[in-house]
């Protein structure tokens, strides 16, 4: 396949699959500059509606862009869906990446899953599974189904949590403290804002745990302590 060259910027639009890496835009910058290697590693493009559309090599075409260099690519006669089909199967991509890939393609679960993103400053990892049932094979292929109902609940797991974590006197486990979360917004006459004063006058019960029912237990004692009122079984009934 023909490696061509140009310092055309203009001809290329990017196809941004994944959110540019900044840290590896650093060290490829820095090794471009020790050593241009552009030629032996030329991006991949298709032509698309009149543009070089960048399907890989999006961090090298970055980076050299900024430095004024050439760029050296070759035009691939896979389609795009081809291309982003064998993007989506790759081992290295986060359920993160899954999110803003599917997020750009108009996927409608996903795109509210990147809002909680936005919103929360989190990026979804391994708690994933606290927060909601999830298969990975279809969440990989953009099959995973997410609508406002549970936005409105996971938003509420993951408020609840960064007040928490705000009070806590140590840094808890996040995956085992929002599985204890996802319960107790689910039992009936739980007061929000009454556990979050009685979390803040009692932080000194609380205690690092590895198991979900850890957390219950200790919650369900600061939550009844000295409570007039109806006491509230914060703990999974076994």
């Amino acid at each position: 396949m023909e490696i061509l060259k140009t310092n055309k910027y203009y001809m290329f639009d990017i196809e941004v699959n994944k959110p540019l890496d900044e840290r590896h835009l650093k060290k490829l910058k820095k090794a471009i500059v020790e050593k241009d290697l552009g030629e032996h590693f030329p991006i991949d493009v298709i032509v698309k509606d009149g543009k070089l559309m960048v399907v890989n090599g999006q961090h090298r075409f970055r980076v050299r862009k900024d430095l004024g260099l050439v760029i050296y690519y070759k035009i691939t006669n896979l389609t795009l869906e081809e291309i982003r089909s064998a993007e989506t199967n790759t081992k290295d991509w986060t359920k993160s990446d899954y999110v803003h890939y599917y997020a750009k393609m108009g996927v409608s679960s996903y795109i509210l899953l990147q809002r909680l993103e936005d919103i929360f400053q989190m990026k979804f990892g391994g708690y994933s599974s606290t927060l909601f049932t999830i298969s990975t094979d279809k969440f990989n292929k953009g099959e995973f189904v997410f609508n406002e109902k549970d936005f409105d609940r996971v938003s509420k797991i993951l408020r609840l949590y960064l007040d928490l974590v705000e009070i806590f006197p140590f840094k808890p486990d996040k995956k085992v403290l929002i599985a204890a979360l996802r319960y107790v917004l689910t039992v009936d006459g739980f007061d929000r804002e009454y556990f979050i004063s009685k979390i803040k006058i009692n932080k000194s019960l609380l205690s690092p745990a590895i198991l979900s029912d850890q957390y219950l237990e200790q919650f369900e004692k600061i939550y009844n302590y000295r409570n007039q009122g109806k006491k509230l079984l914060l703990r999974k009934i076994k």
